[in-house]
């Protein structure tokens, strides 16, 4: 009898062990990052590795065109302003944390103009990355507050400015110098850091859009949400997780300006088919306007930018202006 109640007693410890285990466990959790590749990949470069008040955040960075398949399947992303509005207002439980990249874009010419307008552009083509999204929708703001008009052409225009599309600022860079070959004029919407780059190659940096925006939509800041931190599903709920997140993100704004050769290589740790460039320097990363804005703060800041892509194409951001639930 003795012995069976000592076996009893250790089959009992054994149970509780296993329950305090459990429960140990259960304070923690392993969740999913994910950032498209180019300069919002630099926003996350300080959290690949890292753990958040104890949670494994496992950090991915994919190719731009896979981002928004990508971040369904994540429990937070890095997305543009424009995909996370049209998720909430498709009604998927998502929260917009933070604004992270506000505004890397350049019109880059290929002819050496030292005072070029918007006027410029008129009867040119101009070939633009992120058709429907944040990039494209901020240029057109630009061209329409300017009363420019414009069209979607796979050639020039008499009296309006072209648009082309193209995949990617590389693909930008090249139809640039394929029409600088030809003595044409022609202009990109390029985002940094493929816009010094560009610069190597002999196109010309002709105007910064981001103070087109400043100054075309009269507002009090340089800058507007280009892609945002947003968090998925049941993670919404666990404020103090989101506080943390959200800390870690500022906290790198710090790290890749002081280690950007250290950031970079955290970045090609993941996905080592990265564009950017091993020779990253500080003042490249400081054109890409990594800063985080907390929605909870700063919501009507980043509800600015969903406005101007509403006015162009409301089905861009799912038909309408997201609500203050979409925000902390």
């Amino acid at each position: 009898m003795k012995k069976l109640l000592i076996v009893a007693i250790i089959a009992c410890l054994a149970i509780c062990s296993l329950g305090l285990v459990a429960c140990q466990k259960e304070t923690t959790g392993e969740y999913t990052l994910v950032a498209p590749d180019g300069a919002p990949a630099l926003s996350i470069a300080g959290l690949i590795g890292k753990d958040i008040e104890g949670n494994k955040i496992d950090v991915q960075v994919v190719a731009s065109s896979q981002i928004a398949e990508k971040a369904m399947a994540s429990d937070f992303a890095v997305v543009p302003a424009n995909l996370a509005a049209k998720m909430y207002n498709s009604g998927e439980k998502v929260k917009l944390l933070a604004s992270v990249t506000n505004g890397n874009l350049y019109i880059m010419s290929n002819v050496d103009k030292t005072s070029a307008t918007l006027a410029d552009l008129v009867g040119k083509q101009v070939y633009s990355i992120g058709q429907g999204s944040v990039p494209d929708m901020v240029f057109k703001t630009v061209l329409t507050q300017n009363s420019i008009e414009f069209v979607v052409s796979e050639s020039v225009v008499d009296g309006k400015v072209a648009i082309k599309y193209v995949a990617d600022g590389q693909e930008a860079i090249s139809s640039l110098k394929a029409a600088q070959n030809k003595s044409q004029e022609a202009y990109g919407i390029i985002g940094e850091p493929a816009c010094t780059a560009a610069t190597t190659k002999g196109l010309f940096r002709a105007m910064d859009l981001q103070s087109l925006w400043k100054t075309a939509t009269s507002a009090e800041q340089v800058g507007y949400a280009q892609a945002v931190l947003i968090a998925k599903g049941d993670v919404v709920d666990n404020t103090k997780l989101l506080d943390a997140v959200v800390a870690a993100f500022v906290a790198n704004e710090q790290y890749i300006v002081e280690d950007t050769a250290g950031a970079v290589a955290a970045i090609k740790s993941v996905y080592a088919q990265s564009a950017l460039p091993d020779t990253l320097a500080a003042p490249i990363v400081e054109r890409c306007n990594i800063k985080t804005y907390d929605s909870a703060n700063n919501y009507e800041y980043i509800d600015k930018t969903l406005e101007a892509v509403f006015n162009i194409a409301p089905n861009a951001i799912g038909g309408k202006l997201p609500d203050r639930g979409l925000y902390r």
